[in-house]
């Protein structure tokens, strides 16, 4: 398959669905570690069933999911929020429970068969290229920011402004 993103119909795929299915996938990703993921292929087969039943053409991953290692017959997008975990080894939530490895180990497979990765800035495009090994070409700048929905205009933020502190008499020095 081709990415040609003028060809592409695309689909929202809908986490109630998928809640099972990332529930059995985490369980098994948990006990036996990321390469033990990849040796169910009844569970990879389970995504690439699931998104030939919605008639998927790709799959947008907007958070870094390991459900990507699981696609086998289909193109999809992959985006990556930052690559911190590796300027700065010596935070303990990198080392806790092998996540730094686990990272790894997603990013260095996933991106590889990615047809198109979303970075959030020129800096994360290029170490996404210099450590992965990804063709520039496929790592796409979008920067990431709130919906301009989620902006309130100043007479909607006073109109449905609530004082907690007040409401639930919480000391003002707290």
């Amino acid at each position: 398959m081709i990415c040609d993103a003028a060809a592409l119909s695309l689909f929202f795929f809908p986490v109630p669905r998928l809640r099972g299915l990332a529930a059995r996938l985490g369980s098994i990703y948990n006990r036996g570690g990321p390469r033990a993921f990849l040796r169910k292929p009844g569970k990879s087969a389970s995504v690439d069933r699931l998104l030939s039943v919605m008639r998927a053409d790709m799959a947008y991953f907007t958070t870094p999911s390991h459900l990507a290692l699981a696609i086998d017959r289909f193109n999809y997008l992959f985006t990556v929020w930052d690559l911190s975990y590796r300027d700065d080894v010596e935070f303990p939530e990198v080392r806790i429970k092998h996540e730094f490895e686990r990272r790894e180990f997603l990013y260095g497979s996933a991106l590889k068969k990615a047809c198109g990765i979303f970075v959030d800035s020129q800096a994360g495009r290029e170490k996404v290229v210099r450590r992965y090994g990804v063709d520039s070409e496929r790592v796409h700048l979008m920067p990431f920011s709130p919906a301009r929905a989620t902006v309130l205009s100043e007479e909607a933020y006073v109109e449905h402004f609530v004082d907690l502190k007040t409401k639930y008499k919480i000391p003002r020095d707290l």
